[in-house]
């Protein structure tokens, strides 16, 4: 699993 993408599940599952 990239990095980035780390991110991007992160900041959609949990926009804060």
């Amino acid at each position: 699993m990239p990095l980035w993408l780390l991110f991007v599940l992160r900041f959609h599952l949990w926009p804060s």
